[in-house]
């Protein structure tokens, strides 16, 4: 029988184990001990959550797969998903408020999304160790956002008519893309921050993660130039879409960065470049990320795209140099 961690074979040592139950227990443990999740297990050619594995011999499986994730992944992965349900959901609304009409056979499903955003507010604000209802944002709280949602889901559930659910629409108009930027936030919150220094991947994992930023950076270069336009035009929607991807692009470095001093023994400290050091460059990233923080919070559109085309792209248009010095410190240039 083979284990296998996210379909790498792993020397999991099996002592007192004798069942598919018995390995869930000890992948579980494995896994709580590194801040990750598991999340589902692939038997053979079956997938199960972790409640529901056969309590079968471990002599009558072949491979038993072990899917685990870490707190940060499953947060920036939820948030990413409800970002994109909240345009969806955007999309819907303005259609039918243009039009005038209201298709009432999706009002279910609406409803049910709606159900299911109040639930992911509650996980990652779990996994985040964060009052999200506390963020502020605009003049407001968060929570007020939140509890505003929960009323916009119970009467969606309760009308019964095309027009009442056109008022209902037109009344909560400006909510969906609020929580938009109330979830970005979130995404780039001490609390995320910390979260990503927890998790730890393989040193393989983050050799190629380092070489991946360094290859991607200009289309992220041009991703910020083109967000800080698309608001200074009044494109709000199009510049936040631009921002998600610039979020993920710089978490996916930050997170990256934190782990090579464990992992390698490497200071970011001796990686320097036109005399400035890796680690003064991540300081001044996180300076800006706060900045972008602030104004988002106030919803300060002007002076964001301003951030954005002054101080943050002359920061990162060099970072693709200090990448390809760290990976030629780690012999992997």
């Amino acid at each position: 029988m083979e284990i296998q961690i996210n379909s790498q074979p792993v020397d999991f040592e099996i002592e007192h184990e004798q069942s598919v139950p018995d390995i869930m227990e000890s992948v579980s443990q494995w896994a709580r001990q590194r801040n990750l999740i598991f999340t589902e297990a692939m038997i053979d050619d079956d997938v199960y959550t972790i409640e529901t594995v056969p309590d079968v011999p471990l002599g009558d499986v072949t491979t038993i797969n072990c899917i685990v994730q870490s707190s940060a992944d499953i947060v920036l992965s939820t948030i990413q998903e409800a970002v994109e349900y909240i345009k969806r959901i955007n999309d819907f609304m303005q259609e039918s408020l243009k039009s005038g009409a209201m298709d009432m056979t999706k009002l279910p499903y609406l409803a049910q999304g709606t159900v299911w955003l109040s639930d992911v507010v509650d996980k990652t604000g779990s996994l985040l160790n964060m009052d999200v209802h506390a963020i502020r944002y605009r003049d407001s709280m968060a929570g007020t956002y939140f509890e505003t949602l929960d009323a916009f889901s119970s009467s969606l559930m309760a009308v019964s008519d095309d027009k009442a659910a056109l008022a209902l629409l037109t009344e909560n108009a400006e909510l969906f893309s609020s929580l938009s930027e109330i979830f970005k936030i979130m995404l780039i919150s001490d609390n995320m921050k910390t979260l990503i220094l927890q998790s730890i991947e393989s040193p393989d994992v983050i050799i190629a993660a380092i070489a991946d930023i360094r290859d991607k950076l200009p289309m992220q270069l041009k991703n910020i130039e083109e967000a800080a336009i698309a608001y200074q035009t009044g494109k709000d929607d199009e510049g936040a879409d631009k921002i998600q991807g610039f979020i993920d692009f710089i978490y996916q470095y930050l997170r990256s960065c934190h782990q090579i001093e464990p992992l390698f023994s490497v200071s970011l400290a001796d990686i320097v470049v036109d005399g400035e050091s890796m680690e003064n460059k991540n300081n001044t990233i996180n300076d800006l990320l706060n900045e972008i923080i602030d104004v988002l919070e106030a919803n300060d559109i002007i002076s964001l795209a301003d951030i954005l085309e002054y101080e943050l792209i002359p920061v990162m248009e060099n970072l693709d140099r200090y990448c390809e010095a760290l990976l030629g410190n780690l012999g992997n240039a």
